[in-house]
């Protein structure tokens, strides 16, 4: 699935190159751009291996993501553009009860960090434009904690925090694909929708666990790793401020 989503963003991307260069003869904007600056917030729908319900292991739903974002042209129709997200997506953690053990206090995933690199943008007519995103980025990524609670079968006793398993965070190589429109409001303010997909290198989760024995409170530390890349599809919707480009 990630490789079919990479092939439609790449020929996407593609067509926004070539169609400003086949169709040379643009519909010219009423209000000739030269950055923006704005801010987005959408849904978030987690995918792949992040994504899939193995019983105990922690998985991925769905969640949201929130841009701050940055473009500066350096011709007609490309640029430079950055983008600070913070982004979360639920967790569920699946054990077999039949075992006596639950979970409770199960936090969520989430990551912070800044992307940057290229965007295109070709006018379809003079206030609506295809815009096009490749953008990669170091970001940091937190999977959550949680405590295991463990049901005596004989005595129907329940022991809560028999283990706590502490969050942690790791950084990794992410990248980030993005197709959308843009629609100029005013001289200076558009409003802008994209979908965009998402994905990381694999990631090394390493966190501290406390384990405590219920019958004398005695504890005993250890650690477990996890290692799984993050792949989500996102779709935003934001508004943006626009620098307007010098006319002669």
């Amino acid at each position: 699935m990630r490789k079919n989503i990479l092939v439609l963003y790449v020929l996407s991307f593609c067509f926004l190159t070539q169609a400003a260069q086949v169709f040379g003869q643009a519909p010219e904007s009423d209000y000739p751009k030269k950055g923006y600056i704005g801010v987005s917030f959408g849904s978030s729908s987690a995918v792949g291996a992040w994504a899939t319900n193995n019983t105990g292991n922690i998985y991925a739903t769905g969640g949201y993501n929130f841009d701050i974002l940055y473009g500066t042209k350096f011709s007609k129709y490309f640029g430079f553009t950055a983008d600070l997200r913070v982004a979360g997506n639920g967790s569920e953690l699946i054990y077999d009860p039949s075992g006596g053990l639950t979970i409770s206090n199960l936090g969520t995933f989430s990551y912070v960090g800044i992307m940057v690199g290229a965007y295109g943008e070709y006018p379809l007519t003079k206030r609506l434009y295809l815009d096009g995103k490749i953008m990669i980025g170091d970001l940091t990524f937190t999977q959550p904690g949680f405590n295991i609670n463990y049901t005596d079968p004989s005595t129907n006793t329940t022991y809560n925090n028999v283990a706590t398993v502490n969050s942690a965070s790791s950084n990794a190589f992410s990248y980030l694909l993005s197709i959308g429109l843009n629609y100029d409001l005013s001289r200076r303010f558009n409003i802008f929708w994209n979908i965009n997909y998402l994905g990381s290198t694999s990631i090394n989760f390493t966190s501290d666990v406390t384990i405590t024995n219920p019958s004398n409170n005695s504890t005993i530390d250890q650690k477990i790793n996890n290692n799984y890349s993050v792949q989500t599809i996102n779709t935003s919707i934001g508004l943006a401020w626009r620098f307007l480009a010098k006319q002669s």
